[in-house]
């Protein structure tokens, strides 16, 4: 924390403290930080300070400093904090007073979720909170919790005073009375919190528990209505292309690992079975070199999409520097680093055959593959402005190719940019590549060649899981206004609905547009974002001209 980050801390006071501990969770990194998750029900402090900051803090750490009440806020006492805040900008705090997390909350999204059952003493109601807000970085994550209708009541008076975008005069309302009463009725219910929550009353603990079952519930009909194409694909992760991306990182790592056993098999007496072709043995190893090269690169590829994938809320950046100023465009650029290698791997053979007809057309393939990887790149990057909008050059091509046989409707659903075309020639690629590695592969069976049989067996297996990887790139590449039936399934329950818009950054009612809170918030890449925040419609506009972008082209925001 610099001097005057640590200056405007000390100065600022105290405007909401929880009396009493409460449940809360909040989204984490988990698996070396490929993964966001709830964090486990804790009971915690909360704090709202006048410099729109929430401390959160562990039970105990209680400290008091001149402005501050162990009572829940009221208007009077808002307001003569943050008068006293004014007066005395020079103000300290109690070390106790050191939050363990802290989250900003200028601008914020809540949520109310709400039910019928009353708690064990009859009177207090608690609601289930669920706010969107930013890291003290400027991030978007969200935190939950549990407050009673004091509580609540005094929480909403005290953002209303620190927050400057919010929609605290509409909350979004969401019922989980369905969810609490099957809750309830199970058994041990406080077990399946935690042991840290075992002092929280009954009540408290069913709620957090129906507010999992909201969460997961929510996730899976969102991500299904949002697919324009393979709905039957079964849901697992937090939306499709994060599913996508984990199946290209287990090919990716089946592919190198497959790659340096070839290459191993030709140091240590040929265990598989020896080389049929013409390449001499240095060129043979330095091919598969190469591949194995290509392979790690398409791993640390792939790890970075699992990264930039997550949009709800997108994970911070690893780097910084413009050029990988987000995970989605680090992930490009390691895929084209992992192309590159196709192209001296083709110049072995071809050397080595002295320029046969079948190698040169090999190595124009590769030269057009490598070139449209790199405006793949060319595409993460994010425009100057808002305005400005790149050329499409995938798109024209395919819906050209295509109009003799398929309608204007079904072109404008299906080819509405390059980004879905490329996912689509991926994938018909790639199901092309896997049938052809299966014939393959039968041949080999055909002959009992031992290392042939090793080495199509592998391709067939990693081409299946790229291609059903890119499935999930191409259901989950809709922009939500272009799935046909995505707003029908909606309005036909309007508890689905209101789940769907529960777990949605920036879709609530509130001041401002709705999605002011999204766009005003540092996310992840263009493609990406254009792709979570559907904001634009099938009429061929880029995905890449949105504002919301990790970064701005002229300077990096981290």
């Amino acid at each position: 924390m610099d001097i005057e980050s640590s200056t405007s801390a000390a100065s600022a006071s105290a405007v909401f403290r929880t009396q009493q501990s409460v449940l809360f969770s909040a989204l984490i990194e988990k698996k070396l930080g490929l993964s966001l998750t709830w964090s486990k029900w804790r009971q915690k402090d909360l704090e709202i300070r006048s410099d729109a900051t929430l401390w959160v803090r562990d039970p105990g750490a209680t400290g008091e400093d001149s402005n501050t009440s162990e009572s829940g806020a009221t208007l009077s006492n808002l307001t003569s904090a943050i008068t006293q805040t004014i007066a005395s900008p020079l103000q300290t705090f109690a070390p106790g007073l050191s939050p363990i997390e802290s989250y900003s909350v200028s601008k914020v999204r809540l949520t109310q979720m709400n039910h019928n059952a009353m708690d064990g003493n009859g009177t207090d109601r608690d609601f289930g909170i669920l706010l969107e807000c930013d890291t003290t970085d400027g991030f978007e994550t969200k935190v939950r919790f549990i407050l009673n209708e004091l509580q609540f009541h005094d929480f909403v008076q005290a953002l209303h005073m620190v927050s400057r975008d919010h929609n605290l005069d509409a909350v979004r309302q969401l019922s989980i009375t369905e969810q609490v009463h099957a809750t309830s009725s199970q058994k041990h219910v406080s077990r399946r919190v935690g042991a840290v929550a075992k002092n929280a009353s009954t009540m408290r603990i069913t709620i957090a528990m129906a507010m999992d079952q909201v969460n997961t519930l929510s996730r899976v009909e969102q991500v299904v209505e949002k697919r324009g194409v393979f709905k039957w694909l079964p849901v697992y992760f937090s939306n499709d292309l994060v599913h996508g991306a984990w199946w290209f990182v287990i090919a990716s790592v089946l592919f190198t690992v497959s790659s340096a056993i070839v290459l191993d098999n030709s140091y240590k007496n040929y265990y598989l079975g020896e080389d049929d072709s013409f390449l001499d043995t240095f060129r043979y190893r330095a091919s598969w070199v190469l591949m194995t090269i290509s392979g790690a690169f398409f791993v640390l590829g792939s790890f970075a999409f699992v990264r930039a994938t997550h949009e709800d809320p997108p994970m911070k950046p690893m780097f910084t520097w413009y050029h990988v100023q987000s995970d989605e465009l680090l992930g490009s650029w390691l895929f084209f680093w992992g192309t590159v290698p196709i192209i001296p791997y083709i110049l072995l053979y071809l050397a080595q055959s002295h320029g046969r007809f079948m190698y040169w057309i090999a190595l124009l393939i590769a030269c057009v593959f490598v070139f449209a990887t790199l405006l793949f790149v060319r595409a993460c990057y994010p425009n100057e402005s808002e305005n400005t909008r790149k050329f499409q050059i995938i798109q024209p091509i395919t819906r050209a190719l295509c109009c003799c046989f398929c309608s204007r409707a079904f072109l404008d659903k299906h080819l509405p940019n390059d980004w879905l075309a490329g996912n689509w020639i991926f994938f018909w690629g790639l199901f092309v590549g896997s049938v052809l590695s299966f014939m393959l592969l039968l041949y080999a069976l055909s002959i009992g060649d031992g290392l042939l049989i090793f080495i199509m067996a592998s391709s067939w297996v990693e081409m299946v899981g790229y291609t059903i990887g890119s499935a999930y790139w191409t259901a989950g590449s809709y922009p939500e206004d272009a799935s046909g039936d995505a707003a029908a399934a909606a309005a036909g329950s309007s508890h689905r609905a209101n789940l769907t818009a529960a777990y949605s950054t920036g879709s609530g009612n509130g001041s401002g547009t709705g999605n002011s809170h999204s766009n005003a918030s540092v996310s992840q890449g263009s493609l990406l974002s254009w792709i979570f925040r559907g904001s634009a419609t099938a009429t061929g506009s880029s995905p890449a001209s949105t504002g919301s972008t990790t970064n701005s082209l002229s300077a990096p925001l981290l």
